[in-house]
Parts: C-alpha cells; sequence; structure tokens
C-alpha cells in the first residue's frame, strides 16, 4: 500500500483480499499505539511515522530477500564446509580417493573430513554426515545404504594347532577371542550360517581385546 496508495491494488498484486489487507493494517496500528497510514475515499497514504516506519522494515524486507537468494543458490550450487566423520580403514581405503573427484565437481564446498572409529554424535560434534559400518542404532537418523561388507572369522595356523578349531559358536567360549571394540555390534559377535544370522557373545580370555572381529554377514 506503501507503493501503490490503494488497498485494492496492494490487494491484487498479493493475491488477497482488500478487507483482509486493511484489517491487518488496523491491527498493526493498534498495536504500536500510532496511525501508519491516512485513508482517504480515493487514496492511502503514509503518515510521517508510517515513512519512518516502513523505510526501516524495508531495509529488513531487503535483508530477508537477500538471505533467501543466498539460500537458493546453495540449494542450486552447493558450498561451504562439510564435515564428515569416517571410520579410519573403511574411510582411507573406499571414501578418501573419491574426494578430489568430489570437490573438483563442487569447487565451492571445502572438506573436513574425521577419520575415527568413535561413534560421534552428529549434532553435538557438529557432523554434515557420518559414514559407518554396522546397524544404525539411533532411529531419528536418516541413513542410506552406500554399500555392503562381511566380516571374516580367522585365527592363525599355529594357534589352531595348539588349541583346535571351534566347531560350534558355543566352542567359542573355550578360545582366546579378540574382538573390535569400535564395531556396532561390540561386544557381540554376528555370525551367519546358511543365511541364519546368530549373535553369540564370546567370554573367553583374553576378555577385553580390541583388535580382530567376528564373522558377520550383514549389510
Amino acid at each position: 500500500m506503501a507503493e501503490t496508495g490503494s488497498f485494492t491494488t496492494a490487494a491484487r498484486k498479493l493475491g488477497r483480499d482488500a478487507s483482509v489487507i486493511s484489517r491487518r493494517l488496523s491491527q498493526l496500528e493498534e498495536q504500536l499505539g500510532i496511525r501508519l497510514m491516512s485513508r482517504t475515499t480515493r487514496r492511502v497514504t503514509l503518515t510521517e511515522a508510517g515513512k519512518l516506519y516502513y523505510r526501516r522494515i524495508q531495509v529488513i524486507l531487503d535483508e530477508l530477500a537477500q538471505a533467501n537468494r543466498e539460500a537458493s543458490d546453495i540449494a542450486t550450487s552447493p558450498q561451504g564446509v562439510l564435515r564428515i566423520s569416517l571410520p579410519v580403514t573403511f574411510g582411507r581405503q573406499w571414501i578418501a580417493p573419491l574426494l578430489p573427484a568430489f570437490l573438483k565437481q563442487h569447487p565451492q564446498i571445502r572438506i573436513d573430513a574425521h577419520f575415527s572409529d568413535r561413534r560421534v554424535d552428529l549434532v553435538a560434534d557438529g557432523f554434515d554426515i557420518a559414514i559407518r559400518v554396522g546397524t544404525l542404532r539411533d532411529s531419528s537418523l536418516t541413513v542410506r545404504k552406500i554399500a555392503s561388507y562381511r566380516y571374516v572369522m580367522a585365527a592363525a595356523p599355529s594357534y589352531l594347532a595348539k588349541r583346535g578349531t571351534p566347531r560350534t559358536p558355543e566352542s567359542l567360549a573355550k578360545h582366546d577371542c579378540l574382538g573390535f571394540s569400535g564395531h556396532a555390534a561390540w561386544p557381540d559377535w554376528l555370525l551367519m550360517k546358511d543365511g541364519k544370522r546368530r549373535t553369540v557373545h564370546p567370554t573367553g580370555p583374553p576378555r577385553g581385546g580390541q583388535f580382530g572381529s567376528g564373522a558377520d554377514g550383514g549389510d
């Protein structure tokens, strides 16, 4: 209305009813305790207070429009810092080699990659993306499968010659089992045979080992 001088013209431009706009203006004036516009049967004009108010909010509206444009630019042309949490081995072997091509395709993005098997809190630690191996525990996160993996159960021939080869999951209790504490399933081992998954919890000494892995056929 400050630009058009008419409720009807302003309503037409905004796609709203003129009576709604008039009512909203009256509510604003009542809230501020001052008249912003002078109304006649032919024209609506700004009062002195209205001119000052309009100049101030115009700056805010221009800033809002600029913010909207910048947000749209980011959507069409990604930019800024992308913080990623990656598991050490998988990240260095499979993800790191892909980063140069990604940065070439998106030159306005900078990568801040952290390689660690520690399970980070994406929100608290300020990460945008985390790539993890295993089952997602926090259902509030959005997850997308990018690859499949498979663990194998292994032992040195000299160890098997001395201690014997385990034939059943239960027999693992008698063996020196090492587990990877950074794995999502720790301290359990997820075993699969003939399409059937089974969870076991090795208890043989030494307990609390941090190297090696159980066998898992999960995705």
